[in-house]
């Protein structure tokens, strides 16, 4: 279906149900697996329902619950300036989540823990941020809001209660976390994959943040990606 209507395709299920025909329609057998943010809980759902289908998992810059991935964010948000996060909340205490004026004090949020400039520096980053995230985040799409919210840090959708930290000690084969320093997702969270994953390399990247494809590290997060790869392949 390319334009579903209503909300019955907005599941993990279906997600996991689809990723599974992708690999078997294109024939490609045990493939090593890597899912970003939201796609890291996929590729963390998908390795547990269908382990005969991954070679390896790469998770990266996301958690095993989303609680734990949420408790980390408000963390995130007390290191913003007081005065920033002072009228964030009375924006969220009026239930003004679509005002302008509140989605630029999103953006202060994405500009240090989802995008974030090398060297930082607030308004540099601020304008960054907003030149490569604000075309995508402006209008995410139904899936996003119906299944966790109205921004990064405040869900209120049908992820709220995904949790498989229980189920991370199944996963038996090679896997590789990785996250930024600056994470939104904490570095804290992927830390608990990398104490319950029994075959782990777990990676932290000290200049950036959440989307490292488009920061910094860029290079060396794919050069690592590469890398495990690569010894993965040869060693099975």
């Amino acid at each position: 279906v390319d334009h579903p209507e209503g909300n019955s395709f907005w599941t993990v299920e279906h997600f996991v149900e689809e990723l599974d025909i992708i690999r078997k329609k294109m024939e490609l057998g045990r493939v090593h697996l890597l899912g970003q943010s939201w796609g890291g809980m996929l590729a963390l759902q998908y390795a547990l329902d269908h382990p005969e289908g991954i070679k390896s998992l790469i998770p990266s810059n996301i958690g095993a619950s989303t609680v734990e991935i949420v408790k980390g964010m408000h963390r995130r948000r007390l290191e913003l300036p007081p005065h920033i996060y002072r009228e964030m909340l009375k924006h969220e205490g009026a239930g003004d989540f679509n005002s302008p004026e509140y989605e630029e004090l999103v953006f202060e949020f994405y500009c240090r823990f989802t995008r974030r400039s090398t060297p930082f520096e607030p308004a540099r980053s601020l304008k960054e941020c907003k030149e490569l995230l604000g075309p995508t985040m402006g209008d995410i799409g139904p899936a996003y809001y119906y299944m966790w919210g109205p921004n990064e840090f405040t869900c209120s959708g049908t992820l709220l209660d995904w949790d498989v930290t229980d189920r991370l000690g199944e996963i038996k084969v090679p896997a590789l976390i990785l996250c930024g320093q600056y994470d939104e997702c904490v570095p804290e969270i992927h830390q608990t994959m990398a104490d319950l994953i029994p075959d782990n390399e777990f990676v932290m990247f000290g200049n950036s943040s959440h989307v490292i494809i488009l920061e910094k590290e860029a290079n060396a997060y794919l050069a690592t990606i590469k890398d495990f790869v690569t010894r993965v392949t040869k060693s099975q």
